[in-house]
């Protein structure tokens, strides 16, 4: 994954959270904010394993193809 990607999901993933937080609020639409809740943590864990392979690949030119 690229780091604009990485970026993107990040904001993403904090719009679901404050989105899944209001929607929570609202009795009818606790479903959705579970959902979207979920959704949120899937893409934290995403870009958590991401940064941990960068670490584990190390700097480009040393063992790291380079390759994206």
């Amino acid at each position: 994954m690229n780091d604009d990607l990485m970026d993107r999901l990040e904001v993403i993933g904090g719009d679901l959270r404050r989105r899944a937080h209001k929607l929570g609020q609202s009795n009818d639409k606790q479903d959705s904010a579970l959902i979207m809740e979920g959704l949120a943590a899937v893409i934290e864990a995403v870009c958590s394993l991401c940064e941990t392979a960068r670490k584990v690949d190390g700097p480009e030119g040393l063992g790291r193809g380079g390759e994206e």
